[in-house]
């Protein structure tokens, strides 16, 4: 049986809003190598996205929202090693008071960085903030989503596209799909 390949047409993939980066691999991606690594204080992770080498995790276990700036990471493959398990390490995080389901960061027309989340909540489920310093993000809007009610009204999954934050439930009552204006985010 002869193995199929498909390739993807970039400038397609960006048109319909892939975020991915358009550039293709260099030498040394087979097999693919641990660049560095990075511990945060337990639970799970629900999301991540990253802006300007700097990741931003949302997480299901306080403090909800952990943030490092990789810039300067070495590339190290045994990081996996006892003696030296991190190398990049995350802010304290910042307590959102409710765990988030996902996120999204995005730079604003003003120049700061905001950051869209979907949080775990029956209500104030789309939350947004100023995370331009991230030693000290701030929370600088919420919103309820309308209609969702019922069993399961929670935020579930973000993404930014084009000053629009579009956010979904995990299954509601009412209605699943919101979008958001946020060329404003404050």
């Amino acid at each position: 049986v002869a193995a199929t390949t498909t390739i993807v047409d970039v400038p397609q993939m960006l048109a319909l809003g892939g975020t991915c980066d358009s550039s293709l691999p260099t030498g040394g991606w087979n097999p693919p190598v641990v660049y560095t690594c990075a511990r945060f204080n337990g639970g799970d992770p629900t999301g991540l996205d990253v802006l300007d080498k700097k990741v931003y995790v949302s997480a299901e276990v306080s403090p909800y929202l952990y943030i490092t700036d990789t810039n300067g990471a070495l590339l190290n493959p045994t990081c996996n090693n006892a003696q030296n398990p991190q190398f990049v390490t995350f802010t304290n995080g910042f307590n959102t008071g409710v765990a988030l389901n996902d996120i999204r960061v995005a730079r604003s027309s003003n120049g700061r960085v905001y950051a869209y989340a979907a949080a775990n909540a029956a209500a104030k489920q789309f939350q947004v903030f100023d995370v331009t310093d991230i030693e000290q993000p701030v929370r600088i809007a919420s919103s309820t989503l309308a209609t969702a009610a019922g069993s399961n009204p929670e935020g579930f999954r973000v993404y930014y596209y084009d000053k629009k934050a579009y956010i979904v439930t995990r299954e509601t009552f009412g209605n699943k799909l919101h979008v958001f204006d946020v060329s404003h985010p404050e």
